[in-house]
């Protein structure tokens, strides 16, 4: 209980009044406990001052809190507001996006610096594509927790950062000896353009054993609505039976699995014809397939 952070004792007015503690209680999940006990005065104040049957006490006096003390000196402090902030998440927490900016670019820890990146990620809209251009920067990190925020940031624009990003991240995940799956979930999400790119990729590295088995299973966030999905469906399939190794063969199952149980949660209904681009996703053509690779040799398979 939020309460434990008080010397009852030496606050008297607090004992009893049970609508402060509520509200208290009401954020504690979301404000991290660091930062409330450096600033519980002023948290104590805001509800009390603003005592209506309506408060939200995620108003956006708590924002610029944690927004002011972005740049206080101690790291724990900046850290802490930082992962505050993300967690408060959309929609109160947008009203941070241009504090964030301000300071960024000055942050010189990088656990500071990679949560300032994934709460941007957390409260960003499509819109604000004003920070395509510090995302990009920061993919580029030779700082893996910074890249990973990044890359987790620029993944919700989709499309829109699809032209800019794509080359970067194409060199990226050809050059990276590390999490080249997680580069290729960012490009599949990134629509046709990624897709595409994607398939060009495997064209050409077929042979690439890291880098095939990390593209194949972040087509399991292929959209369904892609022009694509008969080229992905058929190219999995097949490397199902191909001289491949067990990592790509387990990672084929693994996105037709995904794509299949995507296909049944969002379209229960759906007509399924055999002219259908999703017939072979449906449980009638999944589970025969599924049935068979029990008789793979490799264990993880199985």
């Amino acid at each position: 209980n939020i309460s434990i952070l008080y010397d009852e004792s030496n606050n008297n007015d607090l004992k009893n009044e049970e609508f402060k503690l509520k509200l208290i209680d009401s954020i504690n999940q979301k404000i991290n406990i660091n930062i409330f006990k450096k600033f519980k005065n002023i948290f104590i104040n805001e509800f009390v001052e603003d005592n209506k049957e309506d408060y939200n006490p995620l108003n956006k006096n708590i924002i610029k809190y944690l927004c002011y003390h972005l740049n206080d000196y101690d790291d724990k402090v900046r850290l802490a507001c930082s992962i505050s902030i993300g967690r408060i998440s959309k929609p109160e927490g947008e009203y941070a996006i241009k504090e964030i900016i301000k300071v960024i670019n000055m942050e010189k820890n990088i656990s500071v610096l990679s949560a300032m990146v994934w709460a941007l990620g957390k409260i960003l809209n499509p819109s604000n594509i004003e920070l395509i251009p510090i995302l990009l920067k920061y993919i580029q990190s030779d700082i893996w927790k910074v890249r990973r925020a990044s890359l987790f940031a620029l993944s919700k624009f989709g499309s829109i950062a699809a032209e800019e990003a794509i080359p970067i991240l194409t060199k990226l995940l050809i050059e990276s000896p590390i999490n080249k799956t997680i580069i290729s979930e960012v490009i599949i999400k990134m629509g046709n353009l990624g897709e595409n790119k994607l398939l060009e990729i495997l064209e050409k590295n077929n042979k690439n054993d890291k880098l095939v088995s990390s593209i194949t299973k972040s087509f399991s966030y292929l959209n369904l609505n892609s022009n694509n999905i008969d080229n992905i469906i058929q190219l999995l399939c097949q490397k199902l039976y191909y001289n491949t190794s067990s990592n790509i063969r387990k990672n084929c199952l693994y996105s037709l699995r995904k794509l299949s149980n995507r296909l049944k949660k969002y379209n229960p209904n759906l007509n399924l014809s055999e002219n259908n681009k999703y017939i072979y996703l449906t449980e009638k053509n999944i589970i025969p397939l599924f049935y068979e690779k029990l008789k793979d040799k490799e264990f993880k398979i199985q």
